[in-house]
C-alpha cells in the first residue's frame, strides 16, 4: 500500500477517520491524501438560506468563505495530527 484517500469533516468521526488513516500511513510507509467533506449548504449556525450569499457583502464574509476557511482550518489539523506522526 503507497496511498491512503481519506474523506473527512469536523465531526468527531471525521477527525477519528483522519488519525486511524494517519496512524495505517505511518505504519505502512504510505501516503496519506485527505479530502474535507462539506454539505453544499447554508453553515449549521442558520445564517443564511442554502446557497448562501455569493458575493462580497459589507455584512462581512460570504458562506463560501466561511467554509472554505473551516476546510482549511481542519485539514490544517489533520497535517499537524500527520507531522506529529
Amino acid at each position: 500500500m503507497t496511498r491512503i484517500l481519506v474523506a473527512i469533516n469536523d465531526s468527531p468521526a471525521g477527525l477519528a477517520a483522519a488519525r486511524a488513516a494517519i496512524w495505517l500511513a505511518t505504519e505502512s510507509r504510505a501516503t496519506v491524501l485527505a479530502v474535507h467533506v462539506v454539505a453544499d449548504e447554508a453553515p449549521q449556525d442558520g445564517r443564511g438560506p442554502p446557497g448562501g450569499r455569493d458575493g462580497p457583502s459589507p455584512a462581512g464574509p460570504t458562506d463560501a468563505d466561511i467554509r472554505a476557511r473551516e476546510a482549511a482550518a481542519v485539514l490544517d489539523f489533520v497535517a499537524g495530527l500527520a507531522q506529529q506522526a
